[in-house]
């Protein structure tokens, strides 16, 4: 088995360019996070039932978001990072605005552990 790739594809180079620790104080796993597109944003979210924004230049937490019962295993932003949606072991889908922090919408239906969410590019529409 090679790792080359197929020939007449280019494989991408990736390099890290630097590391961001979030917040190395507490204990509590962080399931899923998600850059915004300018890179300017990290939002996660966590096994402590919290969605966090963060900003990656200073790594200050800007928003904590709360309202889960369960962990939350799934994040997702918006291209314009104005929406978030967020999954969670308690088998529900909360909608915020990015900007205030606030839980607009939850979408509830589910009988088990949102695991996986996705937002279409105008936050029009949820996957789960």
């Amino acid at each position: 088995v090679s790792s080359e790739p197929h020939p007449g594809v280019r494989r991408p180079k990736v390099s890290l360019l630097r590391s961001l620790t979030v917040d190395a104080t507490n204990t509590y796993i962080i399931y899923s996070l998600v850059f915004s597109w300018d890179g300017s944003l990290l939002v996660t979210g966590s096994s402590d039932t919290t969605v966090g924004v963060w900003a990656v230049a200073s790594g200050a937490r800007l928003q904590t978001m709360n309202g889960h019962t369960g962990p939350v295993r799934s994040v997702a932003l918006s291209a314009d990072a104005r929406i978030m949606a967020s999954g969670s072991q308690d088998a529900t889908i909360g909608i915020w605005e990015v900007a205030t922090g606030t839980r607009v919408h939850t979408l509830q239906g589910h009988t088990a552990s949102v695991n996986s969410v996705s937002l279409s590019a105008d936050a029009s529409t949820v996957a789960s």
